[in-house]
């Protein structure tokens, strides 16, 4: 049970996939059960070896390869490398217009989704300004 929680809030927070626990549980137990909590022993391995097999790729990804990372790498392509930010300027530009307010290695793959277009936006209002 905890490995699948600790599984789950990994594909998460990572790479913005929630587990379906009831669909998955439901399947591997040709609908016998929908919760983790109603396997056995035995049959809470399998799951999870289910689980591991469909999930692998992502499980799997290294961490800076992830979606969410790479999300991040274009925010510091845009701000840093070609606004000329420095790293404590572009933390403090994430902590003061992300919608959630926190740390830029904090943010979740949804959260970043929407601080990239944020990012993008400031960018092109940039270029704009230099063109003038």
């Amino acid at each position: 049970m905890k490995e699948y929680q600790r599984l789950s809030k990994k594909l998460l927070h990572e790479h913005g996939i929630t587990l379906p626990e009831s669909l998955l549980v439901s399947e591997f137990t040709q609908n016998q059960a929908d919760s983790i909590e109603q396997l056995r022993a035995d049959e809470r391995s399998g799951f999870m070896l289910l689980v591991r097999s469909r999930y692998y790729k992502e499980i799997n990804t290294r961490w800076d390869n992830t979606p969410a990372n790479q999300m991040r790498r274009k925010i510091i392509a845009l701000l840093h490398y070609k606004m000329n930010y420095s790293m404590a300027q572009l933390e403090a530009w994430v902590e003061k217009y992300s919608s959630v307010k926190k740390p830029f290695n904090k943010h979740s793959y949804h959260e970043l989704v929407t601080l990239v277009s944020q990012a993008e936006r400031v960018y092109k209002s940039y270029v704009k300004g230099i063109n003038q």
